[in-house]
């Protein structure tokens, strides 16, 4: 039992030319070719069909730069095809102003536009599973309010990550999903902290912070993706009990002929060694069963 890898493949749902946060791209914020982008959604749900039977969690981007535009048609389409082959959807705010800082410090605005989101999807039939942060931003304050919406799972985690000015901070944060301190989620939970909200991480390597160090499958190589993946498994396979993270690939990727293939040789190598795909539903269940 202990070899084994709950993996849950997370596909943010974006366009490339966005790098808000990024000096060296130029703090990058233009509007997403939305035709284009719901073309690669498309894609990426008969992809995953086959590479994962299924099983994947769809972050969808709300955002200073793009508010709406995935919240509609035809992405909502996609969603529901992508939910009948086993998937689920994933709020995600980015309320970053471009080479500015972040809005995540401002608990009305950042509950109002997660809301928002959470009631378009409802108006169209869809619900939301879980919760994810732009850039690995997470702050203390939507624990509590992510167990109101009955939002129990979160994907924002990227152990040992580090950066305040962007309201991401994992320093310490266990490799292998755990639950979440309700006031403090960088804090140990202990009796009568824990929350309700489930955080499955990214998985990382544990010597650094970088794309290489992780299971961000867009921007590492087949080799470094592959050595991360050892290691979670040696992780596993010492503790002996399983392993319980995520995997970032972005719905852009589609557009990466380069990056596609690489991503498909890396999904065949997890399947042959150790991983379990499964959607965030059912890793939660997953990990509750194994406590």
């Amino acid at each position: 039992m202990g070899e084994f890898v709950y993996l849950v493949p997370l596909v943010d749902v974006n366009w490339v030319q966005f790098a808000p946060m990024d000096a060296k791209k130029g703090y990058l914020a233009e509007p997403p070719p939305v035709e284009q982008c719901a073309e690669e959604v498309d894609r990426c749900v008969d992809e995953f069909r086959n590479l994962s039977d299924g099983k994947v969690v769809y972050s969808v981007h709300s955002g200073t730069y793009c508010r709406r535009a995935f919240y509609e048609e035809p992405f909502l389409s996609h969603y529901r095809r992508a939910i009948a082959a086993g998937g689920e959807i994933c709020l995600h705010t980015h309320e970053e102003i471009a080479g500015k800082g972040t809005r995540n410090a401002e608990q009305d605005h950042m509950k109002r536009m997660i809301l928002d989101r959470n009631a378009d999807l409802n108006a169209a039939g869809i619900e939301a599973t879980s919760y994810r942060g732009g850039h690995f931003a997470y702050m203390s304050y939507l624990t509590p309010f992510l167990e109101s919406l009955d939002v129990l799972i979160d994907f924002s985690a990227a152990p040992g990550f580090n950066q305040p000015a962007w309201d991401a901070v994992w320093t310490g944060a266990p490799f292998s999903a755990f639950y979440l301190n309700r006031a403090n989620h960088l804090a140990a939970p202990r009796n009568g902290e824990t929350s309700k909200v489930l955080e499955i991480p990214l998985g990382v390597d544990g010597i650094g912070s970088e794309p290489v160090n992780q299971l961000y499958t867009d921007e590492s190589t087949l080799e470094d993706l592959k050595r991360v993946w050892a290691t979670i498994r040696g992780r596993a396979a010492a503790s002996g009990q399983p392993q319980f993270v995520h995997l970032l690939f972005h719905s852009s990727s589609m557009g990466r002929p380069d990056v596609l293939e690489r991503f498909r040789r890396f999904m065949d190598h997890v399947a042959k060694n150790g991983a379990r795909f499964c959607n965030p539903t059912e890793a939660k269940a997953a990990f509750d069963a194994n406590r």
